[in-house]
């Protein structure tokens, strides 16, 4: 099972994010899961929901609500995947790795 915290330190890698195209009809998932202790920004472009899970999760009105335009920061327990599904119209969820401790 994998579980989620919020955490407020961390600085964004050099690498691209990774961007999910949801709609308000059916979600979308990462294609492949983030690995266990990596913390990643997620910051939708419309209202959306969000689930977290061992495996390609469908997000559906009941899961974890993010406002568009306010990222929220979370560090991955165990690798996880992560599903969005707009809330009232279609969207984009961009997932920023951060590096932790200085690392580059």
């Amino acid at each position: 099972m994998s579980a989620i915290t919020t955490i407020d330190y961390g600085m964004p890698t050099y690498a691209d994010p990774t961007i999910i195209t949801f709609t308000t009809g059916a979600g979308a998932a990462t294609a492949a899961a983030i690995p266990h202790g990596t913390t990643v920004i997620l910051h939708a472009t419309e209202d959306c929901y969000l689930a977290f899970g061992a495996t390609a999760p469908g997000a559906t009105s009941t899961s974890h609500y993010l406002n568009k335009d306010f990222p929220e920061r979370f560090t991955m327990h165990g690798n996880t995947f992560i599903g969005a599904r707009g809330a009232i119209n279609t969207g984009k969820l961009r997932i920023t790795t951060l590096v932790m401790g200085g690392g580059a």
